[in-house]
């Protein structure tokens, strides 16, 4: 009896052992990839429009968030999408205490995904199933060919637990973002119940109400315009004719 235990302890070893080393198969594995020689990995970052940029323009210009996703260190990419902007991707990274790293910005002329490789970003681009790698400085190191489709690796995701803590989106209103949907906010909640803000989009849901006010203004501004000329063209028209 002691015996068939044992083995059935060994085979279950052996099963979980094979479970791990599955869900740890590599990204390159994942999505069949094949590396671009330097030349061609050139020329596809200028035609993706490749732009990489700092914290203050991290926080005043985006577009709608989409997804994050948090690494074992806690660092934490967020995606956004602008869509009438060129380019229209964009991606930021902030360390666990919400401290930015790195951002960067690109046009994919479709859906993105992101995924970690340890400290390792990896942004891919499904229409042209290209994938890009970059280390923990926003450095690009690696562009790849994705032979396996990479449909349906477009997560919309709203939360996250790792090491114990959970991460999640949450939106704030304020009097002067309610017309602009809110603000956008990423926030880190520990073991404790402790909240930390990761990323605080509220400078930016300013600036989107500023661009509406103006434009609005501008708007109401024609339209004025419209009805004084046409008030006087009238008056115009009425005044009898002296010859």
């Amino acid at each position: 009896m002691g015996l068939y235990i044992k083995r059935i302890i060994s085979m279950l070893m052996i099963l979980v052992s094979c479970a791990m080393l599955l869900s740890s198969k590599s990204i390159s594995d994942k999505y069949e990839t094949q590396p671009l020689d330097e030349s061609e990995a050139n020329k596809l970052t200028e035609n993706l429009a490749f732009e990489f940029f700092d914290e203050y323009t991290a926080s005043k210009d985006n577009g709608d968030l989409m997804t994050f996703s948090v690494n074992s260190n806690g660092d934490s990419a967020i995606v956004f999408n602008e869509k009438y902007a060129t380019p229209n991707d964009s991606v930021f990274v902030y360390d666990k205490n919400g401290d930015f790293k790195y951002g960067i910005r690109l046009d994919s002329d479709g859906s993105i995904f992101i995924e970690w490789s340890d400290v390792n970003l990896c942004i891919g681009t499904v229409r042209s199933a290209y994938l890009f790698t970059f280390n923990d400085n926003g450095e690009c190191i690696e562009v790849a060919k994705c032979l396996k489709s990479a449909e349906g690796e477009v997560i919309h995701r709203k939360k996250q637990e790792i090491n114990g803590e959970t991460y999640k989106i949450s939106k704030k209103y304020t009097i002067a973002t309610l017309i602009t949907g809110g603000i956008d906010r990423l926030v880190r909640i520990t073991a404790d119940g402790e909240e930390v803000i990761i990323y605080n989009g509220e400078d930016a849901a300013e600036s989107q109400t500023v661009n509406y006010l103006f434009y609005v203004g501008i708007f109401g501004i024609l339209v004025l315009l419209y009805f004084i000329v046409r008030h006087f063209k009238n008056k115009h028209s009425r005044l009898p004719n002296i010859k």
